[in-house]
C-alpha cells in the first residue's frame, strides 16, 4: 500500500481496481424477491415523467466517443457503455424506483440550464457547471478527476464558446467537487492570480480533517458504499444514487484563493454577481449555496438534490446536523426563493419555475425536518435507534415526491444518525452496553442454537420465507464463528444479494452486493493505490504528526520514552515529537536540546516513519538529514501501524 492510501477514497483515482481471484456469480431473484419487486412497481410515484423532462431539458451534445481516455493509460477514465443495460422495465433484481432513477441519471452530456449556464452531467458522480461571464467561465465543482473535467470543458468550448476559465467555485469539501480542477485550469494561472479559487471558509481544514485521520477506514468502506468492484449489470452495479460512476484519473487539491466567510457575501466575478449562503454542518462540514441575479438561477450544492441525502454517510464521517440542514433550506427559500426561476445542484438535474422551486425547497426541507423531529420525538419516548428506523415513515405528501425518495440516503440510517447526533452509540439497553466482540458473539449464538447445521437450518427457513434480514443475521454469526465454512458463506451471500436486489438506496444495494461478492471470492478485491496522496499534500505539518499519533502501536511503545526534534524543510517549522506512555505528543516551536534533530521533507519523514524506506535511504535521497544520534527516530519508526485498504468487513 502506497502513501495514497492515507487519503482513503482519494486513492481510488490513482489506479484501477482489480479482481483478486475469480468472478462472482450473481444468482437470480427468488420468488419472494420477484413478488416484492412486482409490488413495488405497483406503488411507484407518478412524477417520474417530470424528472425525465427536467433531466433532458436543454440537451446540446454528448461525448462523441464511447470512453474518456485516462491520461496514464490503463482502464478508461469513463466508459459510457457501462450503463447500456439500463433500458426498458426494471428486472426482478433491481428495485424499480432505483432502476428508473438510474435510467434518468443516464442522461449524459452537455446541457443548457438557462442561456449562460451550462452543465455537463453523467461524466462522473457529480456535475460540472460552466457560468458565462464577460470574458470567460466560472466553473462550479470540477469533478473527481482531471480527465472528465477536461472532456466537459472541451464540449463547452466546442458547442458554446472557446473562452478561458476565470474562476473555480468549490461548493464543498468532498473530492468529487474539487479534485479534477487541473482538467480546467493550470497551476500557473492560479499562482499568478489569473484564476480565482473560491470556497467556503475552513475548506482546507475540513477537507483534510475528514480524510486524514480516518482515511483508510473510510476508503475501505467507500469500496462498499460505491460498489467500486461491482461490474455494471442488472444483478450488480446500477449506479450510486447521486450519479452513474466515479471517474478515474489524475487528482489534485488546490487551496482556495478566496474564502466565503458569511451568508450574504457578494462577489463580482468578471462582471457576474454571485451572492453566497454558507451552510456548514449540513451535507458537508464546509459548504455553500449561491445565487446568480443575472440568470435568476440558484445553485444549491448538495443541500438539495434529487434524493434524500445522508445525514451520516455509510462510508463513515462525522454525523451531520439534520435540523441545521432543514433550517438552511428555509433560509435559502427566504433569501432566494422569490427571485429564482431555475435551481441547479451538484448532482442530478435542474428544476424550473418559481412556484415549483419553492414547493421543491419546502418539501425537501420538510423531509429532513420530519426525519429530525420525529426521530427526536420517538427517542424521547424511549425508543431505540432500530425501533425508530423501523417505525419511521414519511407522510405520503412527502414520500410521493421523487426527490424525497431514498436513492442515496434512507429514512432508516438517517434516523439512526439523528439519534447518534444527540445520544451517541449506546441505545440505552444495558445488554448492549458491553456486548461480546463479533467472533465471540458468533460462537455463542452458534452454540446456543445447537451448532452450525441447526443455524443454517433456521436461516434456510427464514430465507425461503423472504426474511432475509433474519437469515443474514443468523448466518453472519456463523461466518464470524466459522469463517472457512463455505456453505455458510454462500448462504450468507445469497441473503445479502436478495437484500441488495430489493434495496431502494443505491448505496445499500452496493453494500449488500459487495458483501456477497467478497464472501464468494474468499476475501476483498485487491486494490493498488498510487504513489502520491494529494490530500496529504495539502495537510499542515501538525496534521501530518496527528496522522502518526493515530498509527502508534501501544504494545511497541510500552515502557519507552523517546524524543525527536523535527524541522520540516518546506515550511521551516520546528516541532518536538515525543513518545511516552504509549502516546505521541508534539509541540510546535519547541526543542529538546538532548534529542536528535531531523531536517526532513514531509515525504521523507513519513516514508521512514511508516517503513517505506530506511533512514539511510532517505538520507541518500536527500530527503532527510540528522544532527545527533538517529537511534530514537529509528526506534520510533518501528512503532507505527500501517493499515491497508483490504481489511475484512464481512468476516473476522
Amino acid at each position: 500500500m502506497g502513501l495514497a492510501a492515507l487519503g482513503g477514497l482519494s486513492a481510488c483515482n490513482e489506479e484501477t481496481p482489480s479482481t483478486s481471484s475469480g468472478i462472482t456469480m450473481p444468482k437470480p431473484a427468488t420468488d419472494f424477491t420477484s413478488e416484492k419487486i412486482k409490488q413495488l412497481k405497483r406503488s411507484m410515484p407518478q412524477n417520474i415523467e417530470r424528472e425525465r423532462e427536467f433531466a433532458m431539458r436543454g440537451f446540446i451534445a454528448g461525448w462523441p466517443e464511447a470512453i474518456i481516455e485516462k491520461n496514464k493509460g490503463g482502464t478508461p477514465s469513463v466508459n459510457f457503455e457501462d450503463n447500456d443495460f439500463l433500458e426498458g422495465e426494471a428486472p426482478d433484481t433491481v428495485n424499480p424506483l432505483l432502476w428508473e432513477h438510474s435510467k434518468v441519471m443516464g442522461a449524459e452530456g452537455l446541457f443548457e440550464v438557462v442561456p449562460g449556464i451550462y452543465q455537463v452531467r453523467g461524466f462522473d458522480v457529480a456535475n460540472i457547471t460552466f457560468v458565462d461571464t464577460d470574458n470567460g467561465y466560472i466553473v462550479i465543482d470540477p469533478l473527481t478527476s482531471a480527465e472528465p473535467a477536461a472532456a466537459a470543458y472541451a464540449l463547452v468550448k466546442e458547442h458554446i464558446a472557446d473562452k478561458p476559465v476565470v474562476a473555480v467555485i468549490y461548493t464543498h469539501t468532498h473530492s468529487d467537487h474539487f479534485a479534477g480542477i487541473l482538467g480546467v485550469v493550470d497551476r500557473e494561472d492560479i499562482n499568478s492570480g489569473k484564476v480565482q479559487i473560491i470556497a467556503p471558509e475552513n475548506f482546507m481544514e475540513e477537507t483534510i480533517k475528514e480524510w486524514m485521520i480516518a482515511g483508510t477506514a473510510m476508503g475501505r468502506r467507500a469500496f462498499y458504499q460505491f460498489g467500486l468492484f461491482l461490474p455494471y449489470s442488472e444483478r450488480e452495479h446500477v449506479g450510486m444514487g447521486t450519479g452513474p460512476r466515479i471517474a478515474l484519473g489524475d487528482v489534485a487539491l488546490i487551496p482556495p484563493t478566496h474564502s466565503i466567510t458569511r451568508t450574504g457575501e457578494t462577489l463580482n466575478i468578471d462582471g457576474t454577481q454571485v451572492v453566497f449562503q454558507l451552510t456548514p454542518g449540513a451535507e458537508a462540514p464546509a459548504e455553500m449555496n449561491f445565487y446568480f441575479p443575472k440568470y435568476k438561477a440558484l445553485c444549491m450544492a448538495e443541500t438539495a438534490t434529487g434524493t434524500i441525502h445522508n445525514v451520516q454517510t455509510l462510508r463513515g464521517a462525522s454525523v451531520r446536523d439534520a435540523k441545521a440542514w432543514a433550517d438552511y433550506l428555509t433560509q435559502a427559500q427566504d433569501l432566494f426563493g422569490d427571485k429564482s426561476e431555475t435551481i441547479f445542484v451538484a448532482h442530478h438535474w435542474p428544476r424550473f419555475g418559481k412556484e415549483y422551486i419553492n414547493e421543491y425547497l419546502s418539501k425537501h426541507r420538510d423531509a429532513y425536518k420530519f426525519i429530525h423531529d420525529q426521530t427526536v420525538r420517538m427517542m424521547n419516548s424511549g425508543m431505540t435507534p432500530n425501533e425508530i428506523s423501523d417505525a419511521l415513515e414519511l407522510p405520503d405528501s412527502l414520500s410521493g415526491e421523487w426527490y424525497n425518495r431514498g436513492f442515496y440516503g434512507s429514512l432508516s440510517h438517517n434516523a439512526k444518525a439523528v439519534y447518534d447526533k444527540y445520544m451517541g452509540w449506546y441505545n440505552g439497553i444495558p445488554a448492549d452496553l458491553n456486548p461480546h466482540s463479533p467472533v465471540q458473539r458468533g460462537q455463542r449464538y452458534v452454540d446456543a442454537l445447537g451448532g452450525a447445521r441447526d443455524v443454517m437450518g433456521v436461516a434456510d427457513v427464514a430465507f425461503k420465507d423472504g426474511d432475509y434480514r433474519w437469515s443474514a443475521e443468523l448466518l453472519q454469526h456463523l461466518v464470524f464463528a466459522e469463517p472457512k465454512n463455505k456453505m455458510a458463506r454462500e448462504r450468507l451471500a445469497d441473503s445479502y444479494e436478495q437484500m441488495g436486489y430489493i434495496a431502494e438506496s443505491a448505496i445499500w444495494r452496493n453494500i449488500y452486493l459487495t458483501a456477497a461478492r467478497e464472501l464468494r471470492l474468499g476475501g476483498p478485491d485487491q486494490y493498488k493505490g498510487g504513489s502520491e496522496d494529494y490530500i496529504l499534500g495539502g495537510a499542515s505539518d501538525g496534521q501530518v504528526m496527528d496522522l502518526l499519533a493515530v498509527r502508534l502501536l501501544p504494545e511497541k511503545a510500552a515502557d519507552v520514552s523517546l524524543s525527536v526534534n523535527i524541522i520540516f524543510r518546506a515550511t521551516g517549522k520546528t516541532f518536538n515529537m515525543r513518545v511516552d506512555n504509549s502516546v505521541l505528543v508534539y509541540r510546535e516551536d519547541n526543542v529538546d536540546m538532548s534529542a536528535p534533530t531531523l531536517n526532513v521533507t514531509r515525504q521523507g519523514f513519513l516514508a521512514v516513519a511508516l517503513g517505506y524506506m530506511s533512514l539511510d535511504q532517505a538520507v541518500a535521497a536527500n530527503m532527510l538529514s540528522v544532527v545527533g544520534d538517529s537511534a530514537p527516530f529509528i526506534s520510533m519508526s518501528a512503532m507505527f501501524d500501517n493499515p491497508g485498504l483490504d481489511f475484512n468487513i464481512i468476516e473476522p
